[in-house]
């Protein structure tokens, strides 16, 4: 007897009917009904059965596994014959294939009748429920979480529930017999897919006409990539499943034969770099436009099979897969938004092949070993050499603000190693190909998108708030440049709650770490692990040493326990970071040793104190620890600009962007309204923090602020790299723009509107001390 999912096995055991029969191929020396149960092919497996009612009816592996009875129950699966054929809740549930996937269901009237993962669960009955599934190679065969369903799947959902609500009334007869026919009729009416991998032998291509260097270079890692994956290489072979064509090279007589498949030619052939992948004849069809597109749909195939685009720079070794295939009606076709596209790396100990692979995979077409220049370039730095600091939002602001100012023609950033930015860059490649691909609200989505590629959806689930939070940090202050101080006696010690924050977030790694494949973990450690602590340990022992400096004074340090304690956390801190760096400097037998370049870093030399350290003094304060401060806001009235009362039409909020992470783009002639209502009369200061943002057209940050009726104060900083005050903002991330206010014990209004170009506003306080000594606006938890 068997029990699928229940919470309490013993009361499935025995309260639980099951009626099951499976058609399987076994190898001849091992009995259907074996209890070793190994190396068998499921051709069909059905499962009819009737469950307590705490079993979940519509997830498998749902959390809220309440209130659902289950009448009638049918998996149809293929699968690899190292399943076991007996066990749908196998622990093992990975890179299987549902076919046909069916529940007949009673259930409450609060489920929801067409989505199994709906949060508004209300309202309906389910009498008959049908999923058909086409599903990548990587789906969980027990797991009705639909996140990857084909489009030809969900159209074939609809339906047979159509189908079903017809046939109803016969349900209710012969449910049974209903059941067996229903899986009759749908397995005959069941479009194929195209498997390109079932388990045994090679993947195999052909391809038709001549080939360029960049496509062999392409057919050549996509054979790499498949011997990684399958454990075989890609073979050449005429006839074989997937067909690659590059249109500009092709015979006139193969491009007739070409045209008269259904194949879609005419929508890539003017276009350069372009590629198209369809399922057409029972072959997985390859188009490139030129050997670019040719090469970039041809490790498309790479990325399906999931091999990330990071799987030598990052160390993301691919899952191995049993079953590979694309459904009948798959079609993709892309092609670039930015003509040129690349990087400049200008980091040491780079190899060089490996630099054209990784920007092959990433669809571009352009090295360069120079800055970009001319019309329509746009260059941005985001080549930190240490760390990833580079907040996502301000790479989609900058680069998208270009685009729409006229830089279309040529893209390139400015990295150190590619390895320390994967990331970022990975966003502004995918930004140059596609520009509508991100937006100003799902940056969150397309890095969790990006973080399930390396370290799967369990994991990446956990991690975003993490890592945004990570980015929240380094906004404030990039760990290359805390040379600043943070002020201990601001808005109750805004020095202690920023170190507070940094040191949660390494707590918080230790978990997620259990989530990641075992594989994975050396780009885990280097990608999240190293960023995080690293971050944290430079901003301890910066921020420390300039404390205990502040508090400390030579004569009296050495009976100074104040200043100790902090000289002390600053000096264990710079001892983690050393062994820190070690450990990555030789992962891997020193595959990166020679990339990660610290020696020159002036942050990274030995912290400086008023005085000696003893031994006793390391011994007495090594265990000391951020001490928890509560926000104070003091005598400020201070706001995220995103919690605005009025905006004008184009303002967009962007994800990921400023100290607020909701930093406001404000288009030329646009603005936002507050209203506050002070308490206090008299002067003061409306503080209005805006992103440093160079614009594309170099135009100066303009923008005007007005005060209930009164005139429209007109500020203006010009975006200049030798300009003291720029350097300043871009450290802190925030241009401040003071307007002194003379204020009565009433309501307000504040207006700030952009001027000549778009501008990014952050954060606004109204502060009643103008000369007040702060880093961070205090903007409570609720604000955020």
């Amino acid at each position: 007897m068997y029990c699928k999912g229940s919470a309490s096995r013993r009361q499935c055991k025995e309260k639980t009917k099951v009626f099951s029969f499976g058609i399987v191929e076994t190898q001849p020396t091992l009995s259907k009904g074996s209890a070793n149960r190994r190396e068998y092919k499921i051709n069909s497996f059905i499962f009819i059965l009737e469950v307590p009612p705490t079993f979940t009816a519509g997830a498998v592996n749902s959390a809220n596994r309440r209130e659902y009875k289950i009448n009638s129950f049918i998996f149809i699966l293929e699968v690899p014959p190292t399943f076991t054929a007996g066990a749908v809740n196998s622990a093992n549930r990975r890179e299987y294939k549902i076919n046909l996937f069916i529940f007949i269901l009673e259930v409450p009237p609060t489920f929801t009748a067409r989505a199994v993962n709906s949060a508004n669960r209300r309202e309906y009955k389910i009498n008959l429920f049908i999923f058909i599934l086409e599903v990548p190679p990587t789906f969980t065969a027990g797991a009705v979480k639909v996140v990857q369903v084909e489009d030809n799947a969900k159209k074939n959902l609809k339906f047979v529930l159509y189908f079903a609500q017809l046939v109803l009334p016969l349900y209710s007869m012969k449910r049974n017999i209903l059941t067996i026919l229903l899986c009759c009729f749908v397995l005959a009416s069941w479009a194929k897919d195209v498997v390109w991998y079932s388990g045994r032998g090679s993947v195999e291509y052909s391809f038709v006409g001549k080939r360029t260097g960049v496509v062999d270079m392409a057919l050549n890692m996509f054979a790499e990539d498949m011997r990684a994956v399958t454990g075989h290489r890609a073979e050449h072979r005429a006839g074989a499943v997937i067909e690659i064509f590059e249109l500009d090279k092709m015979r006139d007589k193969d491009f007739r034969r070409l045209q008269r498949r259904q194949v879609p030619i005419d929508r890539i052939i003017a276009k350069d770099d372009a590629f198209a992948i369809c399922v057409e004849g029972g072959h997985i069809v390859v188009l490139g436009s030129n050997a670019n597109g040719t090469a970039y749909g041809i490790l498309e195939l790479s990325r399906l099979a999931g091999v990330s685009p990071w799987a030598w720079w990052g160390d993301v070794t691919p899952l191995r897969r049993h079953y590979l295939a694309l459904a009948s009606d798959y079609l993709t076709i892309q092609w670039p938004s930015v003509a040129r596209r690349g990087f400049v790396a200008q980091g040491h100990g780079l190899d060089s092949h490996r630099l054209h692979q990784l920007l092959l995979r990433l669809r571009g077409n352009l090295l360069r070993h120079a800055d970009c220049d001319g019309r329509g370039a746009k260059c941005m730095e985001i080549g930190e050499r240490w760390l990833p600091s580079t907040q996502p939002g301000r790479i989609y602001a900058e680069m998208k603000t270009a685009y729409d100012q006229g830089a279309r023609h040529e893209w390139v950033a400015r990295i150190d190693n590619p390895r320390t930015v994967a990331y970022q860059l990975s966003l502004f490649m995918d930004m140059a190909w596609n520009i509508t691909y991100v937006n100003a609200t799902n940056i969150p989505s397309h890095f969790h998108a990006w973080l399930t590629e390396q370290f799967g959806e369990q994991a990446a689930d956990r991690l975003l708030p993490v890592l945004t939070e990570y980015y929240h940090l380094v906004g404030i202050r990039r760990p290359e440049q805390m040379n600043v101080e943070f002020m201990a006696d601001a808005f109750g010690n805004e020095l202690e709650r920023y170190l507070a924050n940094y040191e949660a977030l390494v707590k918080a790694l230790t978990p997620i770490a259990a989530l990641v494949p075992q594989v994975r973990s050396e780009a885990f450690f280097a990608w999240v692990d190293y960023p995080v602590r690293a971050a944290w340990l430079m901003a301890v022992k910066q921020l420390q040493a300039q404390e205990a400096r502040h508090i400390g004074r030579p004569s009296s340090f050495a009976r100074d326990d104040e200043a100790l304690s902090s000289a002390v956390r600053s000096w264990t801190a710079y001892q983690q970071l050393l062994a820190l760096n070690r450990k990555f400097s030789g992962m891997l037998d020193g595959k990166w040793e020679h990339t990660l370049s610290l020696a020159h870093m002036p942050l990274m030399a030995e912290p400086k104190f008023p005085g000696p350290l003893s031994h006793d003094a390391i011994k007495r304060f090594a265990q000391q620890g951020p001490e928890p401060f509560n926000l104070d806001v003091g005598n400020t009235i201070t706001r995220n600009a995103c919690h605005f009362r009025r905006a004008t039409q184009g303002v967009q909020t962007v994800s990921m962007l400023g100290h607020s992470m909701k930093a406001v783009m404000v288009p030329p002639g646009g603005s936002l309204s507050y209203s506050f209502f002070s308490e206090l009369r008299g002067k003061a200061v409306v503080r209005v923090a805006a992103i440093a943002m160079p614009d594309y057209l170099g135009h100066d940050i303009r923008l005007a602020v007005r005060v209930d009726d009164g005139e429209a104060q007109i500020m203006s900083v010009r975006p200049d790299a030798h300009s003291p005050q720029w350097q300043t903002a871009e450290q802190r991330g925030q241009v401040i723009i003071n307007v002194d206010v003379n204020l009565t014990r009433n309501s307000h209004d504040i207006e700030i509107r952009a001027l000549d170009t778009p501008v990014f506003i952050d954060q606004l306080m109204v502060d009643y001390d103008p000369v007040r000594e702060f880093y961070i606006f205090p903007v409570t938890a609720e604000q955020l």
